[in-house]
């Protein structure tokens, strides 16, 4: 039912690379929920549910993808990709995905410039945001890596290069990772919130109890828009709860009506 509800003119429409393809995400789908049982996704119990869920999923994918850390990136002859970070000069880089305070994670550490590509660092020896949803820090590649047992570790961007294995990256994201409420984004669904998946996807900076400074404001109303274009798209008859995030319905309230969401106009 999931592929014939996101067929392959709604897939295209929703999803911002020709890195991933329908048939691909398809596969993706029935063989994670064939491997794990017990987190499967895209597996509500009604047609109206599972909408709100892909349409939750599929808003989210555009977003990730527009805040990548690395977006600009070479590639050798051997086919190894290298990245410049935002606003790195040179020298040894410190990856502020690298957490050394977690007791199991990807060993990580300062990374060299590259010699073969000056400004630039081996993609390899970073763990930032990749895959559909993003799947960063060095600990979180290490679990996902137990999960699909394969070394993740010394070969991160598998998650970018292979796309079965970045929407098995997005797949256990959404049903593993918890935001500070200790709910995943797939329980957030389930229990009719909006708010509470992206609190799990980037809470920390996207979930703010404050007013949100100018930046974060306008990139989360642009989350919103990408959320209501897919649940336009997906034919949902009404949008998920913003609660579960600090102040997102009041973003949504001002992002609606100014038309910083055009799309969130239709579900005023």
């Amino acid at each position: 039912l999931t592929c014939s509800i996101v067929n392959v003119s709604i897939f295209s429409s929703l999803v911002p690379s020709l890195s991933y393809s329908h048939e691909g995400f398809c596969a993706a789908v029935e063989a994670w929920n064939t491997n794990n049982a017990t987190t499967k996704i895209f597996a509500a119990n009604n047609e109206m549910s599972l909408r709100h869920e892909l349409s939750a999923f599929f808003g989210h994918l555009p977003a990730s993808r527009e805040w990548s850390q690395c977006q600009r990136n070479v590639t050798d002859s051997n086919g190894k990709v290298y990245c410049k970070p935002d606003a790195y000069l040179g020298g040894n880089y410190s990856d502020p995905y690298c957490s050394i305070s977690q007791e199991e994670g990807c060993i990580c550490g300062p990374v060299p410039e590259s010699s073969l590509f000056p400004g630039y660092i081996e993609s390899d020896k970073l763990f930032y945001g990749r895959g559909p949803l993003h799947l960063s820090w060095n600990y979180n590649y290490l679990e996902i890596a137990e999960v699909l047992g394969m070394d993740l570790c010394s070969r991160p961007d598998f998650v970018a290069l292979e796309e079965a294995v970045g929407w098995a990256s997005a797949f256990w994201s959404w049903t593993s990772i918890p935001a500070s409420t200790g709910k995943t984004s797939a329980i957030s669904v389930a229990e009719g919130s909006y708010g509470g998946t992206l609190n799990a996807i980037g809470g920390g900076l996207e979930c703010q109890t404050e007013i949100y400074s100018s930046d974060y404001s306008d990139k989360v109303a642009t989350r919103l828009d990408y959320y209501c274009n897919a649940a336009s798209s997906l034919r949902i008859d009404k949008l998920l709860g913003m609660d579960g995030c600090e102040n997102l319905q009041r973003l949504f309230d001002t992002c609606s009506t100014s038309g910083a969401c055009p799309a969130c106009r239709d579900f005023l």
